[in-house]
């Protein structure tokens, strides 16, 4: 339903598996989580903001119910990780709360609460190299989220390694011309031109468009 824009009746699917999920399973289940992440995701297609920040809030309780998995600092710029800590969930269920994690992330932008986001992007990558290895394209995405947070606090220079690495992830793993590698070449661009490699800036620049010319036939 949600690949045919039909969000709404999706959200109801997806609540209606919760509530089973919660009584067959108890309300702290990592599986009840995981429930909660495919509803948040389907309500972000009618722009229930507030709900869909309560229910990944919500998860992120049911997988890390102590808090014992600290926001991360950003880490400085050399593209490398936050160090995952001990004790992390297992692997499922610190993918889902790096997904989690990545998704409030998003929020807290909109909120323009950029240094939030980017501590939550931050510990979202760590998480996803815990469970995916370093070159994995979901992680792409989570690195361009940080960049783009740290960009949004005029912090391009530490923004500049996490969008490069992005970017090059999202080049051994997506199609060659996919639109996402437009969008990654753009947002690397703007943070280059922001520091003064102008003529890096036109490179991308250039390849931004030549991709989403491509796209467009």
């Amino acid at each position: 339903l949600e690949g045919l824009a039909r969000y709404r009746p999706a959200a109801e699917h997806h609540n209606a598996s919760l509530a089973i999920r919660e009584q067959v399973l108890g309300t702290s289940h990592p599986l009840v989580a995981r429930s909660l992440l495919r509803l948040s995701a389907a309500m972000q297609g009618f722009d229930r903001v507030d709900a869909v920040y309560a229910t990944l809030v919500r998860a992120r309780m049911v997988l890390d119910p102590s808090g014992s998995i600290e926001l991360a600092d950003v880490s400085p710029p050399t593209g490398a990780a936050p160090k995952e800590p001990e004790g992390s969930p297992e692997l499922d269920d610190a993918l889902d709360l790096a997904r989690c994690f990545d998704q409030l992330g998003l929020l807290e932008r909109a909120r323009e609460d950029f240094d939030l986001a980017a501590r939550l992007h931050a510990r979202a990558v760590a998480l996803m190299e815990h469970t995916l290895g370093p070159e994995h394209r979901d992680i792409g995405y989570a690195l361009v989220n940080l960049g783009l947070a740290l960009a949004d606090q005029r912090r391009h220079p530490e923004a500049l390694p996490h969008l490069r690495r992005g970017l090059d992830v999202w080049t051994k793993t997506l199609p060659p011309g996919h639109p996402d590698l437009g969008f990654a070449h753009l947002n690397l661009a703007n943070s280059l031109w922001a520091t003064g490699q102008s003529e890096s800036a036109r490179e991308h620049y250039g390849m931004a468009k030549t991709i989403w010319e491509s796209a467009m036939g």
